[in-house]
């Protein structure tokens, strides 16, 4: 009788193994969460943000939070997306803040938008779930600053990743407490 095939399976499994170890560690850093509901709330991680692209990122602790962020071992967080994924099939109470500061322009009114999108399980696509748009007339004083917050209820499916991206992501304000990204399921 030969053994590789328990070769192989121990192979695979510590290779599983260290994939899910792996996937652990790029977790971003998280408190316990404290309900055994699917929750989350997350800071805006504006280092990262400016670094990697289009994509809005998040992170659970701030050098000002004290604890108050966290992303419950049900949720997974999509590095791709800077969005999470939700675990299971059900209603998922999402909100988001984004403060935009006001940006100098030539001429004319500002224009912010901050949406939530969803990309579905084994789609590549985003869709947009709900969107705030905010205007702000042309000033020279960069230190104005303009929130926008949406909140909704929505179905989910189980896989689906839930992000929140903006219009001009160098108009976001960089501080991390004025922009974050929650949901709980309900």
């Amino acid at each position: 009788m030969t053994q590789e095939p328990l070769t192989s399976a121990v192979a695979f499994s510590s290779k599983a193994a260290q994939d899910l170890e792996q996937e652990k560690n790029d977790r971003p850093k998280c408190n316990q969460s404290v309900s055994s509901r699917s929750s989350a709330f997350l800071f805006l991680d504006y280092p990262k943000t400016g670094e990697m692209g289009d994509a809005m990122h998040w992170c659970t602790q701030t050098p000002f939070s004290e604890g108050t962020g966290h992303l419950s071992d049900s949720l997974q967080y999509n590095r791709k997306y800077g969005g999470l994924i939700a675990p299971e099939n059900g209603v998922y109470k999402v909100y988001s803040q984004v403060t935009f500061r006001q940006l100098p322009r030539a001429s004319g009114p500002t224009l912010y938008i901050h949406c939530l999108f969803r990309v579905r399980a084994h789609h590549e696509e985003g869709k947009v779930v709900i969107c705030s748009k905010t205007t702000k007339m042309n000033v020279t004083d960069a230190r104005i600053l303009q929130p926008s917050y949406f909140q909704a209820e929505i179905n989910v499916n189980s896989g689906d990743t839930l992000f929140v991206n903006v219009s001009d992501i160098s108009s976001v304000f960089s501080s991390y407490e004025d922009s974050f990204f929650g949901l709980s399921k309900q």
